[in-house]
């Protein structure tokens, strides 16, 4: 299984078989070589199957314990790197460490490692330090037969210890827990995230991932809408291309309830390979191996690299929203926006026909608040307006549910106050669009 650094680690050697036959006299020993047999088999066949196959399933940390300088866990469940699976609960052994002495290490952020000797042949002895086991009295069992009789089982428990990652001991398997660090007088966690063989939907990854697909949708839906010659046709064709290979796997996978890091960070490649064709160069950028201690950081550096990539995607208008108010909706106009004309488009509702918008927008109001009274006393309309021919509504790229009209910036629309689009008319709001988008200019300055 992975280990230290991502290094794969060697599965431990697997003894003989133990030779069973009539009237051996039987003793402790047989068995733990029986066990320790099937135990380092299973470890030999799961190392090379599922190498990343170690994490945390489950910790609870003592955040009280902490804003006072200790390190304290409540709880933890775990596989270790050499497939030994570790369930510790604080009810006997404290799994905790004192933080103040550390402060100058602890200047730079630290992974704290939850370590545990590695077998050896021999190391029961209790007063070992490489002892990888201790003695435990355990609850009474009876027998599974008969239901009766019961009789006092000892237990062996993990000899289970905490490390800053730069005091590893050698002879030590460790897992990686949490990052820490002393900064504005007190300790802190960081982001870092442990190495898990399971993500959950709730995980960051996973939010991070469901945005991406959420951007290569609207970046792929943008360029398939867009409209002109032939040239410009066959160009948007490959460019969606490159946009969409990729994402029905990334996106099957997010729709799992459970997913390994490694299935994202391969999905995510996939897409890199595609999307990079969009670059200049044509090549994709060299990137890093997967790192199964440091998932949240490998993969959020892809995640970074690919949403790059499409950044490049480049649209010619960037579209805002208006807010929606009583009969209407208004946006604040920048002077930089006024150029001549507002571009601004009527996203239908489910449903609704174009001439019921059509209508409820030649009957509008549009102007700032102040002079709304003022249309209302003289019976006018505000800010002249217009519908987009098919032609000029080609180069916004808009949906297939978006009316493109534009606006004039004659006197009822003024920089820097909410700009006003209401129908008072239309009290029940039958008419009215769902919502009115804003277009400008993408560039500098916008």
């Amino acid at each position: 299984m992975a280990g230290e650094n991502g290094k794969i680690i060697a599965a431990p050697p697997v003894p003989d078989p133990v030779q069973w036959h009539e009237g051996m006299l039987l003793q402790p020993h047989h068995f733990q070589q029986s066990w320790l047999r099937q135990d380092a088999l299973l470890q030999f066949h799961l190392s090379r199957i599922a190498p990343f196959a170690h994490g945390v399933v489950r910790m609870e940390l003592d955040r009280g314990a902490l804003s006072a300088g200790r390190l304290r866990l409540l709880a933890v469940e775990a596989v270790l790197p050499d497939g030994l699976l570790i369930r510790h609960d604080g009810a006997d052994d404290r799994l905790e460490m004192d933080l103040p002495p550390l402060k100058d290490r602890l200047s730079s952020p630290q992974r704290v490692h939850l370590v545990l000797p590695k077998y050896q042949p021999g190391s029961a002895r209790p007063d070992d330090d490489l002892a990888r086991w201790r003695s435990r009295p355990g609850e009474s069992a009876v027998d599974e037969n008969t239901g009766s009789h019961a009789e006092p089982i000892p237990r062996l428990r993990p000899a289970l210890r905490l490390r800053l990652e730069d005091d590893l001991p050698p002879g030590m398997v460790s897992l990686p827990l949490l990052e820490i660090e002393f900064k504005n007088q007190t300790f802190q966690l960081t982001d870092y995230e442990a190495p898990s063989a399971v993500l959950s939907p709730t995980s960051a990854l996973f939010r991070e991932g469901r945005a991406l697909v959420a951007k290569l949708r609207e970046k792929a839906s943008y360029v398939a809408e867009a409209q002109g010659g032939e040239l410009d046709r066959a160009e948007a064709r490959q460019t969606v291309l490159c946009l969409v290979a990729g994402l029905p796997l990334l996106e099957g996978l997010l729709g799992l309830p459970a997913l390994h890091p490694l299935e994202l960070y391969k999905a995510l490649l996939n897409v890199m390979g595609h999307v990079s064709i969009l670059r200049s160069s044509l090549v994709p950028p060299l990137t890093e191996p997967y790192d199964h201690l440091d998932p949240r950081g490998c993969i959020g550096r892809l995640l970074a690299a690919v949403d790059l990539v499409l950044d490049h995607v480049a649209q010619a208008f960037a579209a805002m929203t208006f807010e929606p108010v009583q009969h209407g909706f208004r946006h604040r106009i920048e002077e930089s926006w006024l150029t001549g004309e507002l571009i601004v488009g009527l996203r239908l509702k489910p449903g609704q026909k174009a001439d019921d918008a059509a209508d409820w927008m030649e009957a509008a109001l549009i102007a700032t608040e102040k002079r709304l009274d003022e249309l209302g006393v003289y019976r006018l309309r505000g800010a002249s307006r217009r519908a987009l021919s098919t032609e000029e509504a080609s180069a916004f790229a808009a949906s297939r549910d978006v009316m493109l009209y534009a606006v004039a910036c004659d006197d009822f629309v003024a920089a820097g106050e909410p700009l006003f689009i209401v129908n008072p008319l239309d009290r029940a709001g039958l008419r009215r669009p769902a919502d009115i988008l804003l277009f400008i200019p993408n560039g500098p300055g916008t």
